[in-house]
């Protein structure tokens, strides 16, 4: 009777804790997309994000039904930092990237390393530009390592692993959550 008690107990203690971590690691398997769309910049975005890796991809298209592939515009961006891109509201079909110049010392000099924001970009049809962050056509410099993009541009906001998504129209000052269409 005592082994059987023991048994009822092991396994009502055991039998969550063994569900709950074959329900991490398979969700560790899967990978999560979502599509938004932004219409100030009429365009969609789709994120994809695979869990067990660094990286996470952001899809370009004119239309919902983006598929990963070469002849589609993308950029892969490392999940774990936020990104900030910026769509020119008069030329629909550009699309900034920033990136940061840090300075450094290597064999006792000053020199500027070039910090890119993505690890690979993929343009087709849109224009994919690279933006210093400390140009000030595109950014407003308040601190040091710290800028704001000017309001003469549509932002658009990935939180850190792409769970939000945020967009500031042009000549607004507020950013907007989107939700994500499906």
């Amino acid at each position: 009777m005592k082994r059987k008690s023991y048994l009822i107990c092991f396994t009502i203690f055991l039998l969550p804790l063994i569900t709950y971590f074959l329900y991490l690691f398979l969700n560790s398997l899967i990978s999560r997309e979502k599509i938004y769309y932004i219409p100030e910049a009429e365009m969609y975005i789709k994120t994809i994000i695979v869990p067990k890796n660094y990286y996470g991809y952001i899809l370009f298209g004119k239309s919902d039904d983006i598929v990963e592939s070469d002849s589609i515009d993308y950029i892969i961006l490392a999940q774990r930092l936020s990104h900030e891109i910026l769509v020119d509201p008069v030329k629909k079909n550009n699309i900034y990237l920033e990136y940061d110049i840090m300075e450094r010392i290597k064999e006792n000099q000053l020199v500027n390393d070039t910090f890119f924001m993505y690890d690979k970009k993929n343009p087709v049809f849109y224009s994919m530009i690279d933006i210093a962050t400390t140009d000030t056509c595109f950014f407003n410099e308040y601190e040091k390592y710290y800028h704001v993009s000017k309001n003469s541009y549509i932002s658009i906001v990935f939180d850190e692993h792409f769970n939000e998504v945020k967009v500031r129209n042009a000549g607004d000052s507020v950013y907007k959550k989107l939700l994500p269409m499906r």
